[in-house]
């Protein structure tokens, strides 16, 4: 999953100026955006974070470098940054040097954790091979979000799951494993889906005895 690379915002600074924003007393003055040179890459900041750096060199554990690479910051989901391209699962951090920014590959990333509320559903679905086989499409995986978001279901055993935005786009992410975070399906970023892909996880759910539940 991908999204067009941002617009350059902010003033373009040489790597060593002082940065032109930051929090005094806990209010934030100056200057929300800006960028930064270093040598061939530039990096975009926003209030302080780096969130984006353009033409990165990219190094993995078995060569020093592999090229030159867009970078997009994963930030407040964690400190990595993900490869900008179609379906691009290579994470890894950044080194911000004065003559250039290396994106080192992480090859074999932590497996997201389930939260604690959310296990004995997580612990149905993963058990139920018709479910895990459709949930490998990415457009199921968005139709899951959109299913359980601001939503509350019960099980059999009268467990009671209740999702907000964020806690909706961390069980799928987590649920599927495959090197995604809640960045990549909260308020809709996910893949486009149709009607009958929702249809299909409502038709897992009932078939599981995972029933919607009116918040309280």
């Amino acid at each position: 999953m991908s999204s067009a690379p941002p617009n350059q915002s902010g003033p373009l600074l040489l790597h060593d100026a002082e940065p032109p924003g930051g929090f005094v007393d806990g209010i934030w003055r100056g200057e929300l955006n800006w960028r930064t040179q270093h040598g061939s890459a530039m990096v975009q900041w926003s209030m302080g974070v780096p969130t984006y750096v353009w033409n990165a060199i990219k190094s993995t554990a078995a060569e020093s470098t592999t090229g030159r690479v867009n970078v997009r910051g994963r930030y407040p989901a964690s400190d990595l940054f993900r490869v900008d391209a179609n379906n691009s699962r290579a994470h890894g951090r950044i080194r911000i040097m004065p003559d250039d920014v290396e994106f080192s590959v992480i090859e074999q990333l932590p497996a997201p954790e389930i939260e604690d509320e959310f296990i004995p559903l997580a612990e149905l679905l993963r058990t139920d091979d018709l479910f895990v086989a459709d949930l490998a499409s990415d457009e199921t995986a968005a139709a899951l979000y959109a299913v359980v978001e601001n939503e509350a279901f019960v099980d059999a055993a009268g467990r009671v799951f209740e999702f907000g935005q964020r806690s909706a786009a961390h069980f799928v992410a987590a649920l599927r494993n495959a090197g995604e975070d809640y960045l990549d399906f909260a308020w809709g970023r996910g893949p486009e889906f149709t009607e009958s892909d929702a249809d299909r996880v409502k038709a897992h759910f009932a078939r599981l005895h995972v029933k919607y539940r009116e918040i309280e």
